[in-house]
């Protein structure tokens, strides 16, 4: 972990945070702003939120993960594509079926199983919705910064 971009980052992130206990969520670690200088914000944990909250639906950009319970596996992939955004996703399993049943039904650009998004591959990096506009990585980044022409002559 390190500092945040900024002090407003801070602020914003830790606004954020008050408003999901408002709502009911429950603090597990985390959620004080720090003594001293920095932009520092801590590992924040936040269990009994709902899909509702804002903290949930909106990109947060700093060290706070809100935690929802589900009963199926259906239930968290509703869940998960219940959202305006979709870069990536991460699924840990010992069962390949759920993989690929994962992997066949997330709305989000990437899918990391049994590991975490580390972006070392050259391979395509975007996401789905309002993530990840366009592309990078390989040629699919390369084609980002072309443009294609149909040039006709009779010669």
């Amino acid at each position: 972990m390190g500092p945040l971009v900024n002090a407003r980052s801070r602020q914003e992130i830790h606004a954020k945070v008050q408003r999901a206990l408002a709502e009911g969520a429950q603090l597990e670690c985390g959620g004080v702003l720090p003594q001293g200088p920095g932009h520092f914000y801590p590992a924040t944990l936040l269990s009994n939120c709902r899909q509702d909250m804002e903290i949930v639906q909106e990109e947060i950009f700093g060290p706070v993960l809100p935690v929802l319970r589900y009963e199926s596996l259906d239930e968290a992939l509703a869940m998960a594509n219940d959202h305006q955004f979709g870069l990536s996703s991460v699924l840990y399993s010992e069962n390949y079926r759920t993989a690929m049943k994962v992997a066949n039904a997330i709305e989000a650009g990437e899918l990391y199983v049994n590991r975490t998004p580390a972006d070392p591959y050259q391979g395509f990096h975007a996401g789905w919705k309002r993530s990840g506009l366009g592309g990078d990585d390989g040629k699919h980044g390369m084609l980002e910064f072309t443009q294609t022409r149909l040039v006709v002559l009779k010669y």
